[in-house]
């Protein structure tokens, strides 16, 4: 053993603590070494003078005195008595969060920020919707009061409630049918002038229509087709015979409700327009005449726009739409090198993914200083233990 080592085992050899073997050592240390010597005899001296000290009795209240003293300090320690010290007692309290919980929990935030990192794009093409309407607002009535002449027996009178709504049976419905379709063609050209040939014989016409060239020089044409309701399935079916169908999705909507709530609402108004018009032929007073005028204009307006929303459906129910799109098999061969277009589409999509990366990083950035901040917190705490 070292010199530092058997010096530390001098008390216990004074005092007879050690077992046999280390006593051995330590004599045989004590032969050479006369610094450990003088050390034992201190030892000696100090053991000796305890040896004699008499032992002293203590009182019987030492110890409940002892642990009140011990409270009371705590107490003016903690300071009980002032609010302010026991908000910061409170807040004097060590965290220790390891710091593989902290490496989780970020992790688990920046899945769940980066899950939409690369969203799938879908190109869908976008189909006009049918303008949708309030028809529940409410109709204002002018009533003179310097108007007192009264009608005449049997002169029809202004009724703002509807007629007794027909029977499910006896309703016509307004449905507004639609379709779409993809067709592969071997020949654009000669479905091109099909296709007009069709419509005409249906009774139709071509609402829109327009051609374009992939980048592989692959052709498409697409046609928007109005058709006569009751052709409608026909004009279909028949188109579809033109080539191979990839997709077909046909809808129907129906607008019975609102095309006969529009139907009661102007009917109610041309009563309230005629019903003004004979008011105003009996009106006398400048300021009656030009308040009438003002409603009848007001009135007219409103006839005008719920005529022209029945318009558009008697249109849309009357003629059926049908887009149809036409495209050519895609060439197995091309003029450019694959490879080329390969490595394009590469870098295309390369820089997307750092854009969207960026982005993504740049919105994690404040969350990040915060986790950095927390974690910086949480070591200085550990070192000072």
């Amino acid at each position: 053993m070292k010199h530092e080592e058997l010096k530390e085992l001098l008390p216990l050899y004074v005092d007879g603590g050690l077992d046999k073997d280390e006593k051995e050592l330590v004599k045989m240390h004590l032969d050479s070494c006369k610094e450990c010597q003088n050390e034992v005899e201190i030892y000696k001296k100090n053991y000796d003078f305890l040896s004699s000290v008499e032992a002293v009795a203590l009182p019987d209240n030492f110890l409940s005195s002892v642990l009140k003293k011990i409270e009371k300090e705590r107490r003016d320690k903690l300071g009980e008595s002032t609010l302010l010290n026991r908000i910061r007692e409170l807040l004097k309290f060590k965290l220790s969060v390891p710091v593989s919980v902290v490496g989780v929990v970020t992790v688990m935030v920046l899945l769940v920020v980066m899950a939409g990192l690369f969203p799938d794009i879908q190109y869908q093409k976008e189909t006009p919707e049918m303008p949708k309407y309030d028809l529940r607002g409410e109709i204002r009535y002018f009533k003179p009061e310097a108007m007192k002449t009264p009608l005449k027996m049997g002169q029809p009178e202004m009724s703002l409630t509807a007629k007794k709504a027909p029977s499910q049976d006896q309703i016509e419905r307004k449905i507004i049918k639609k379709a779409s379709l993809q067709i592969e063609v071997k020949d654009i050209k000669e479905v091109d002038n099909v296709i007009i040939e069709i419509v005409e014989n249906y009774g139709g016409f071509i609402s829109g229509s327009r051609s374009w060239i992939s980048e592989v020089n692959r052709y498409y044409s697409w046609y928007e087709l109005r058709i006569p309701t009751d052709q409608f399935y026909q004009v279909i079916s028949r188109v579809e015979e033109l080539g191979k169908v990839l997709s077909r999705s046909i809808r129907g909507e129906d607008v019975t409700e609102e095309y006969i709530d529009l139907e009661t609402r102007l009917k109610n108004l041309k009563l309230q327009e005629e019903r003004y018009r004979q008011l105003l032929i009996k009106a006398v007073k400048v300021d009656d005449i030009l308040k009438i005028e003002r409603e009848l204009e007001r009135v007219r307006s409103t006839i005008e726009s719920l005529q022209g929303k029945l318009n558009y459906y008697d249109d849309k129910v009357s003629l059926s739409t049908i887009d149809v799109e036409f495209r050519e098999p895609e060439p197995i061969t091309s003029s450019q090198w694959g490879i080329v277009k390969a490595l394009k589409q590469a870098v295309r999509e390369m820089t997307n993914t750092f854009y969207n990366l960026i982005v993504r990083l740049g919105a994690l950035l404040p969350y990040l200083v915060l986790i950095l901040i927390g974690y910086v917190i949480f070591r200085v705490k550990r070192l000072k233990r």
